[in-house]
């Protein structure tokens, strides 16, 4: 065989062989490429491109601007009102308070003098539009001594002094500026608990000719237990039932569950403060006719001496 025989069969030797001769890296980069980048280059994922980094970025961006916001709502409703009432000076305002007396065991307050004071208060405009004027009284500190020293002898008369801690006030932002007069004169009794009768009132006209048998008014239980200024008590004696109503009456009734009360505002009723009243009627119609006369006895001899023809 020829020497240019030789190469040509090398030459076909090496063709029918393919690929199986090819360079290891030539082979391991075909690998890579058909596995579809799972063997990816290590510095290729550590290195992420622009896109990566915009996206992150944007996100970080959108919750820094969401607390922006929400702390942008939250201050002004938060610390405007509080920064308004701290640059807004605040109101004042008269009102008519009333006078409240708290309980005693042993006296009671029959009159005030003055019968009112004004109070005069402070505080921001929207809190005073809003409360009630009505629920601001003074609770008047009466001495436990006014009636010490002595016997009974009636109400006495009680100077006391009005501050600002004696004010009763809605809210507690509310301060009290002055009390005017700042000074009281009370007329105060002493108060006692006793068991006085039951009358009754009456009211309207029974039918002609009928009245109530006073004598005989029946009522259960005929005492009751009364508390209150010892004056009036002393003064009046006597609670009264009813009124009960006449009119129209003819026959006896019993009226029940009559209440039971006393003629003063310093005194009440304990018990029983209900009764029952029997009514008896009677018939009052006058004689009806002449009234009949005595006969008159007239003596002969007087009879004689009257007559015109008398010889005599």
């Amino acid at each position: 065989m020829s020497e240019s025989g030789g190469r040509t069969e090398t030459r076909r030797a090496a063709a029918r062989s393919g690929s199986g001769s090819e360079d290891p890296r030539t082979q391991r980069a075909g690998v890579a490429a058909r596995s579809g980048g799972g063997s990816e280059d290590p510095r290729t994922q550590r290195a992420p491109g622009p896109r990566g980094v915009s996206e992150s970025g944007g996100r970080w961006m959108f919750r820094a601007l969401a607390v922006v916001i929400a702390v942008g709502i939250w201050l002004p409703a938060s610390f405007c009102p509080r920064l308004r009432e701290m640059t807004t000076p605040p109101s004042e305002t008269n009102v008519v308070a009333r006078l409240t007396v708290p309980d005693h065991e042993r006296l009671t307050v029959l009159s005030f003098e003055p019968e009112g004071v004004q109070v005069r208060i402070r505080g921001a405009d929207e809190l005073i539009a809003s409360l009630d004027l009505d629920q601001v009284r003074v609770q008047v500190p009466v001495p436990e001594d006014a009636l010490a020293g002595g016997p009974y002898s009636g109400p006495r008369e009680v100077e006391v002094v009005l501050a600002a801690e004696d004010v009763v006030l809605p809210a507690e932002e509310v301060e009290v500026v002055s009390v005017t007069p700042d000074r009281l004169v009370l007329s105060v009794d002493e108060e006692i608990s006793v068991a006085v009768p039951v009358q009754v009132a009456w009211i309207g006209e029974p039918i002609g000719g009928i009245s109530v048998d006073d004598e005989n008014v029946r009522i259960e239980p005929p005492m009751v237990t009364v508390q209150g200024a010892r004056s009036e008590i002393n003064k009046l004696g006597v609670a009264l039932a009813g009124p009960i109503d006449l009119t129209g009456r003819g026959l006896d009734f019993t009226d029940r569950q009559v209440r039971v009360r006393f003629a003063s505002e310093h005194v009440r009723v304990e018990s029983p403060t209900i009764v029952d009243v029997f009514v008896p009627m009677v018939s009052r119609q006058p004689q009806t006719g002449a009234p009949r006369l005595p006969p008159v006895r007239v003596d002969g001899d007087a009879e004689d001496r009257a007559s015109p023809g008398s010889g005599r």
